[in-house]
């Protein structure tokens, strides 16, 4: 299994690392929320990626676009030009959800029709506001360990399939990484 560090902005993303990755170096290094800045995103990968010591296959960092007005592949374009101008020279894998984490679950139409019965369940797309459909669907609020073991089940994929900044985060992954190929 991969040896890799990983800055997440959620709890759910470091129950979901923790859950695929065997003693991952997780950091949470991100002040959250859509008003803050690309800048300040990108000054925290670099100062947390001159931390990073030892062996490390991958670096995965994982965020919400939430409500910015760039596309994912904006933000993400953006964040590693102002990171490699601050001098990281590591390769970096940046995954950024459109909108919310739970979006990235919700693609996976076959596992959420398994889980809660909806046959009639299809994914709304990108960029919807994934914690509230989540929510909708499962009937209650899933606590972030729940939320990060139900993306584990689910299948990369299948996910990608219908989400094209899954795919975009999937696709820049250089390890090999179980769940990646599920």
């Amino acid at each position: 299994m991969p040896k890799i560090a990983a800055l997440v902005e959620g709890h759910t993303e470091v129950h979901f690392i923790n859950a695929t990755f065997s003693k991952p170096h997780i950091q949470r290094p991100f002040p959250n929320g859509r008003d803050v800045s690309l800048s300040l995103i990108a000054e925290c990968i670099a100062e947390s990626v001159e931390f990073i010591s030892g062996e490390v296959d991958e670096i995965i960092v994982i965020l919400d676009r939430e409500c910015r007005k760039i596309s994912t592949e904006e933000m993400r374009s953006q964040i590693i030009d102002m990171v490699k101008k601050l001098g990281c020279k590591r390769e970096i894998s940046i995954g950024i959800t459109d909108r919310h984490f739970e979006n990235w679950i919700l693609a996976d139409e076959k596992k959420i029709q398994e889980k809660f019965s909806s046959i009639e369940y299809e994914y709304s797309g990108d960029g919807t506001f994934g914690k509230a459909q989540l929510e909708k669907i499962s009937g209650f609020e899933m606590s972030p360990t729940d939320k990060a073991l139900l993306l584990k089940a689910c299948s990369a994929t299948r996910g990608s399939s219908t989400s094209p900044s899954l795919k975009q985060w999937i696709d820049s992954i250089n390890c090999d990484w179980y769940w990646k190929r599920s």
